[in-house]
């Protein structure tokens, strides 16, 4: 009987011990919206998310200005256009608003709970820290009760991507308690060819296949690179995508560890156009991540003054690149499920 009881244990381990190798998303402002709408349209892909500072889905219909109670997933769920919403049920959701926001108001956050709620997800939420509209780190940004309109990261001594991340995954993540080596790759990549990799020309790199590509590079070069392989496209439509972005691949992750893949989208005028990579490196997300392996995404979105008129380089959570912004057509929604679904082929081909 005691051999049996042992022999359950171990399984159960095992079972509990299997590296997770799923896509979650989270986001602040402009990009919490982008979160909700990423993580309630591909649920069959993402398994969690945490909406920072961001108001519901589908809140905006048609105009940046207008923040009310709505929705309209099922309707896109019905057309195709949204994955079924049973996939929800007991994902983890983190839900971040600081008291003296005045950008998002407190109440309207809040309401990424109610409609979280309604599909069945494992809710956290952290709404009781005295800030203002900004991404909350323990040790870079400006004080933490007032607006930093420099980069929008305020220090409340508060590892905010460690607590999100830390939900996401269950609750035991390793903690950043100190200065961490980042030994992994940072890298520079082009956001068009993730977005289109069929249309980057493999014969000049001298390979068949630019995930298999990609992936023995990975293996090979060490540190702080430029993904090689561009096409010639100079924007990505009408969507509002920077020409490049950045994802961190932790040191074990091009070793032959199996890894998930962690979406981390900037707010308003926090993309690389206007902050660099401050945005990927000061808000802690890298640390996190070389302790635990977890790649890390940070897709780029550039300020645009007509078609579309997106002064601020926000995510489109309002419409500015066409009616279907807050599903499977839209464009930026698109855009980002391509890069994931690139960099979970170079994944595949890294097990190789």
């Amino acid at each position: 009987m005691w051999t049996i009881f042992y022999t359950i244990l171990l399984i159960v381990s095992i079972t509990e011990a299997k590296p997770r190798t799923d896509v979650t998303v989270s986001g602040l402002s402009s990009g919490g919206a982008m979160t909700a709408q990423l993580h309630l349209v591909y649920s069959s892909t993402i398994s969690g998310s945490g909406v920072l500072a961001g108001p519901p889905y589908y809140c905006a219909q048609g105009s940046s200005t207008r923040v009310d109670e709505c929705f309209q997933l099922q309707s896109y769920v019905s057309a195709g256009t949204a994955d079924p919403t049973s996939n929800l049920k007991n994902d983890p959701v983190y839900i971040f608003s600081g008291r003296y926001d005045p950008v998002v108001f407190p109440d309207i956050v809040k309401l990424n709970r109610k409609v979280f709620s309604s599909f069945g997800t494992d809710i956290k939420t952290n709404y009781e820290m005295r800030t203002t509209h900004g991404y909350i780190t323990d040790n870079f940004g400006g004080p933490c009760e007032f607006p930093d309109l420099k980069y929008f990261i305020n220090n409340c001594s508060f590892n905010l991507a460690y607590d999100v991340l830390n939900h996401i995954f269950g609750g035991n993540l390793t903690k950043p308690t100190k200065s961490v080596p980042l030994t992994g790759q940072f890298l520079t990549i082009e956001q068009p060819a993730l977005m289109n990799p069929e249309s980057v020309n493999i014969t000049v790199l001298k390979h068949t296949n630019i995930f298999s590509y990609w992936a023995n590079w990975l293996k090979t070069s060490t540190n702080t690179y430029k993904l090689p392989g561009s096409i010639e496209i100079s924007s990505v439509g009408s969507s509002s995508f920077d020409k490049e972005g950045y994802v961190y691949y932790p040191t074990n992750c091009t070793k032959g560890e199996k890894c998930p893949i962690h979406v981390a989208l900037h707010g308003c005028e926090q993309g690389k156009w206007r902050i660099g990579d401050v945005f990927a490196k000061k808000t802690g997300y890298l640390e996190v991540a070389e302790l635990n392996n977890i790649i890390i995404l940070f897709p780029q979105i550039i300020a645009t003054h007509s078609d579309p008129s997106n002064k601020e380089g926000c995510r489109d959570w309002w419409g500015y690149t066409s009616s279907n912004y807050a599903n499977k057509l839209g464009a930026e929604m698109a855009g980002v499920k391509k890069m994931i679904d690139s960099l979970r082929a170079i994944n595949d081909a890294l097990d190789v």
